[in-house]
């Protein structure tokens, strides 16, 4: 059955732990799938995926059973589907997630609680990857102010334009504060 899909967006099921492809027709109705089941959707632990730019190759986080363990693996889409995904080369050693690819395909960020140069404590930090010619440049920390001495989790990167600030792809804080009434 042929659809077209005017948006495509992959969701985290978090019941059945597979990824959920939400395909919105050109009349405004829309349906959920598994997407790709059997090859990116199994009966393990997969979530938080991202596409590069392209759609031709998508990042996601396989988890162990008990959630201690965390590997971002890379599928490709090949001759009409996905392949078998497989680790990807700057993952696997340490608890690797939350991969985020910016829009130019430029970057690719991600936490990890591996060791950090000039630090003492293994919580989780963002990490950063520039595109090369033959794919991502090592992982690299940026340390403070992107890092705290706390864990920092789901990497993003927004354009805004706002009256003093650059509008590229810079880092904010966001705190959390009680209202009071």
């Amino acid at each position: 059955m042929t659809i077209r899909i005017a948006l495509m967006l992959v969701l985290t099921c978090l019941l059945v732990s597979s990824l959920v492809v939400s395909r919105t027709q050109a009349q405004g109705s829309g349906e959920a799938t598994t997407f790709a089941e059997g090859v990116i959707s199994t009966a393990e632990y997969e979530s938080h995926s991202q596409f590069t730019p392209d759609g031709k190759q998508l990042y996601f986080v396989k988890s162990t059973p008990n959630f201690s363990f965390w590997t971002i693996a890379r599928s490709r889409f090949e001759n009409g589907k996905w392949t078998a995904p497989e680790v990807a080369p700057f993952s696997g050693q340490y608890s690797d997630a939350d991969p985020f690819i910016t829009a130019d395909g430029s970057r690719l960020f991600f936490i990890s609680n591996c060791p950090a140069p000039g630090k003492t404590s293994r919580d989780l930090d963002i990490w950063v990857m520039e595109k090369t010619s033959t794919g991502w440049s090592e992982p690299r920390n940026p340390g403070s102010p992107v890092n705290s001495p706390g864990n920092e989790w789901f990497p993003t990167a927004t354009r805004i334009c706002t009256e003093g600030l650059t509008g590229r792809q810079d880092f904010f804080l966001h705190q959390h504060a009680r209202f009071r009434r």
